[in-house]
């Protein structure tokens, strides 16, 4: 097959946290149990299967700091991860929670809360902060600007609902969808994705088996990884470098294609088109062209779910604060979760920095 599994993510229930004195070992115990499934998913119907994450749920505010310091991912079988899930943009110990947790290889989500300015400058102080620490830190941390949980395979923005243990998955599936575009029309291909759906719910049926959990659902949602390019596929149907004029329109046929989708299917998550830039290699291209600002790309979320997601800015605060209120305004307007995820550093626009797990990414402009 050309597409693979990018990731069954684990949404752990409250039992999970009973003993926090031996959680590693039960996150460890679940994550094994999954990458059993995952090897019977790729003997059973020949596809590959990408990493297992395990997502906790949110944490009583007296209990975070305590059960981080039971987690440490960094010694640990790099076939998978771990989230903490949610933390209030306004905890008390937001600080040291995220910075302990990320040093641990953890991901985590931060829910913005009102007022809204405020809570986006502490966001904006924050990662600024995290930067300064590792320049690999700010990648693992989501701010959620629409402030409610979302129950999504995807990280940093992935929660739990606590009630059970449940499983979701996604997909890569770029190229794949590039080259059905290229040979069929739009109807053919709205009946392929239904047909990964339907092979999908046959997958989750042998995950449930082997793992005993309950399936949450597929999010449909097309996520580059390099060459794997989102960024690809939406000129080849817009017929438009992004972010020209013209462009978002490729956007927006794509988003219809996957709604189409996810309305016959069980679906969770987001389900529409993400643009990770440090992930996606065209994007990265258009990035080295001198093409993208963080505020063309914020702009591209009134279409799609993360225009803003994995940008490398310069250091500034301020600006910083202005092109995430601007991705909460499309996220109230569309009333949808949006996440973002960006990484300023000390860096001129068009000179690179590296990252150990997504290689060298070319500084923006606002």
């Amino acid at each position: 097959m050309v597409y693979i599994i990018r990731t069954i993510t684990v949404h752990a229930s409250q039992k999970t946290l009973k003993d926090s004195t031996r959680l590693m070992d039960v996150v460890d115990g679940i994550a094994q149990k999954t990458l059993e499934a995952a090897d019977r998913v790729r003997s059973q119907f020949d596809l590959k299967t990408g990493m297992v994450r395990v997502t906790l749920p949110d944490l009583p505010q007296d209990k975070v700091l305590e059960t981080i310091k039971s987690l440490d991912l960094n010694d640990r079988d790099p076939e998978y991860l771990v989230s903490i899930g949610n933390i209030p943009v306004y905890h008390p110990f937001l600080e040291d929670i995220v910075l302990d947790a990320v040093s641990r290889g953890l991901f985590l989500s931060i829910l913005n809360r009102p007022p809204v300015e405020e809570s986006v400058t502490r966001f904006s102080k924050l990662v600024h902060k995290l930067s300064q620490a590792d320049l690999n830190y700010p990648t693992r941390v989501g701010f959620n600007v629409y402030g409610r949980p979302v129950y999504t395979p995807y990280y940093p923005l992935s929660s739990s609902p606590g009630d059970r243990d449940l499983f979701s998955i996604a997909l890569t599936y770029p190229n794949h969808l590039r080259s059905m575009l290229e040979r069929r029309n739009i109807k053919e291909v709205e009946k392929e994705l239904s047909a990964i759906s339907q092979r999908i719910e046959n997958v989750a049926r042998t995950v449930r088996e082997v793992t005993g959990l309950e399936y949450l659902g597929l999010d449909l949602s097309l996520s580059p990884w390099m060459d794997e390019s989102v960024g690809r596929l939406i000129e080849a149907v817009s017929g438009r470098k992004i972010p020209q004029a013209g462009s978002a329109y490729g956007v927006y046929v794509l988003n219809t294609l996957l709604s189409n989708a996810a309305d016959k299917t069980l679906s969770t998550g987001f389900n529409e088109v993400q643009l990770p830039v440090a992930e996606d290699n065209i994007l990265k291209e258009r990035a080295r062209e001198g093409l993208l600002s963080a505020s063309s790309m914020a702009r591209l979320t009134g279409v799609c779910l993360a225009g803003l997601d994995l940008v490398v800015v310069p250091y500034s605060i301020e600006k910083v604060r202005d092109v995430v209120l601007e991705v909460f305004s499309y996220s109230l307007t569309k009333n949808r979760p949006l996440g973002v995820r960006i990484v300023p550093v000390e860096e001129e626009p068009g000179n690179t920095v590296k990252f150990e797990k997504f290689g060298e990414t070319t500084v923006i402009p606002f």
